[in-house]
C-alpha cells in the first residue's frame, strides 16, 4: 500500500487570494480516498531543527517570529498576506508538515525497495 501524506492545513493554510490553486490538494485527497492500494496519513510536525536542514536559522527564525522582510514576504508569494498570528501559525504549520511528509514519503520508499 502506497501512503499519502495529507493534512487540511495544505489547503487552509494558503490565503484565499492567493493565486495559487489552494483547493487541488484537498481535491486529489477526495479522489483518492477509498482506494485500497493508497493510505492517507497525517505527517507529524518538524522540529526547528530540522527545518534548519532545508532552511538558514535566521530565516525560520524571523519566519516563526512573524519579522520576516516585506521583499521575502513577496518572493515567497505572500504578498499580501497579513502576517498576524493566526495566519503565520498555519502557514508555518504547513511548512512543518510538508517536510516531514516528504520525508516520511522517501523513507517509505527507502524501505520498499
Amino acid at each position: 500500500m502506497l501512503p499519502l501524506f495529507y493534512d487540511p492545513i495544505y489547503t487552509e493554510g494558503i490565503d484565499p487570494i492567493a493565486r495559487f490553486p489552494r483547493d487541488r490538494y484537498r481535491l486529489l485527497v477526495d479522489r483518492l480516498i477509498g482506494r485500497s492500494d493508497i493510505e492517507i496519513r497525517r505527517p507529524r510536525l518538524a522540529t526547528r531543527e530540522e527545518l534548519i536542514l532545508a532552511h538558514a536559522p535566521t530565516y525560520i527564525n524571523q519566519f516563526i517570529e512573524g519579522r520576516l522582510p516585506d521583499e521575502v514576504i513577496r518572493r515567497i508569494g505572500k504578498g499580501r498576506i497579513a502576517l498576524c498570528a493566526p495566519t503565520l501559525e498555519r502557514i508555518y504549520l504547513r511548512q512543518l508538515l510538508k517536510k516531514t511528509a516528504a520525508e516520511e514519503q522517501t523513507i517509505h520508499r527507502n524501505t520498499t525497495r
